[in-house]
């Protein structure tokens, strides 16, 4: 689909990002199953490191800057059910278990052009929250899986139900 001059998303609704996990798939071939138990905000995190170029002489007076590392993470709170599927995934995914895959998205995965990352994830996150009015909230904090057999990477959906992995720095208009 080529792309657009002209906004095609004028009513994007936060509350259209998904999250999914995949345990009974496997890297290549996932079977995605929505967490529903997202409650708050989810959010995706994506920035760059600021690797600084040093100069020295007449051209020294502006610093300038090359990209490094991307430091991706996805958070959000879900509802604390003990019995939940969702809920039992996202704590799982810690020290002493395996990370899990995950998908996030902007819109659901029937959706064509969300976009978002999936891959291999741990939970660095597992704080519970009992306000004295309103329902227990457990937070998450997902990073990328170092020596993971299923690589976080960038995602699109150029096809409904299909993330197909995504260069980010294509610009192909």
């Amino acid at each position: 689909m080529p792309i657009s001059t002209t906004i095609t998303e004028c009513t994007n609704d936060g509350s259209n990002m998904r999250l999914y996990y995949n345990i009974s798939g496997d890297c290549a071939t996932p079977v995605y199953v929505e967490h529903v138990g997202i409650v708050g905000d989810l959010q995706i995190t994506d920035t760059s490191d600021e690797n600084q170029l040093m100069r020295r002489g007449s051209l020294g007076t502006i610093k300038t800057f090359n990209p490094g590392d991307e430091d991706v993470s996805v958070s959000g709170t879900q509802i604390v059910d003990g019995n939940y599927q969702g809920f039992l995934v996202i704590n799982s995914a810690r020290k002493g278990n395996s990370a899990v895959d995950f998908l996030i998205l902007t819109g659901p995965l029937t959706e064509v052009n969300s976009v978002g990352y999936r891959g291999k994830w741990w939970n660095f996150e597992r704080s519970i929250s009992g306000p004295a009015e309103g329902e227990q909230e457990a937070s998450f904090n997902l990073k990328p899986a170092a020596c993971s057999d299923c690589a976080v990477r960038a995602v699109k959906i150029a096809v409904a139900n299909t993330a197909a992995d995504w260069d980010t720095s294509v610009f192909s208009g």
